[in-house]
């Protein structure tokens, strides 16, 4: 599995952060919250996403932590990417556009 930026090309507003088996299968969880054609992609090297500060939300489990779906709370609220993905990010670094004719929903 493979870690990815994904943002908008035209405006380079991060859309979000991915994990993925394959580039194919990339698309399909991008297509579930806006349209990866016009989405830029950046495959990620060895980093991840943390909280420095102590008091972040517990990750329920449904056997110790039962929640509501309408209560859960946001586990990334003030998190932030470690310095390699950052890098990645604001370098010069090769973006990808996906190529409509390599992509075919599964």
């Amino acid at each position: 599995m493979d870690a990815y930026l994904v943002r908008l090309e035209a405006n380079k507003e991060l859309v979000g952060l991915f994990v993925s088996p394959n580039d194919e299968m990339l698309w399909e969880f991008v297509d579930e919250c806006c349209d990866p054609f016009v989405c830029e992609f950046l495959k990620l090297p060895a980093g991840g996403m943390y909280r420095w500060e102590s008091g972040a939300p517990r990750v329920p489990t449904v056997e110790r932590f039962p929640v509501d779906e309408k209560s859960i709370p946001d586990w990334f609220a003030g998190a932030t990417l470690s310095e390699l993905w950052l890098d990645a990010f604001y370098d010069d670094a090769v973006w990808q556009k996906i190529d409509p004719d390599d992509w075919q929903v599964t």
